[in-house]
């Protein structure tokens, strides 16, 4: 007697007619409770300006400015070591205290 064949049912198989429709995006968007429901608008926040330290003089030196010059600084610097790897990111710190000298001084 040949085996007898499972209904969609008894597989578990999903049939087409057991998926929802999709819904559009336009339909989704108009529906949603987000669109519905809007938060009440806020007035922005005053800025506060942070307190300086006695004797600290806030710098206006620019790091993206000076990035090129800062990364041939950092190139000599690592020249000057000998090539050895291993302190890059030191040379790139000594780098930019070496241009932003530079600048603040003149």
């Amino acid at each position: 007697m040949p085996p007898k064949k499972k209904t969609a049912a008894e597989t578990g198989a999903v049939t087409p007619a057991a998926v929802p429709p999709l819904k559009s995006r336009a339909a989704a968007r108009t529906k949603s409770t987000a669109a519905t429901h809007k938060a009440p608008a806020r007035k922005p926040a005053a800025r506060r300006s942070r307190p300086e330290a006695p004797g600290k003089e806030i710098s206006a030196f620019d790091e993206t400015l000076h990035q090129a010059e800062i990364a041939q600084e950092a190139y000599l610097l690592w020249l000057n070591r000998g090539a050895s790897h291993g302190q890059a990111h030191q040379d790139w710190l000594r780098a930019i205290e070496i241009v932003r000298a530079r600048h603040q001084a003149g």
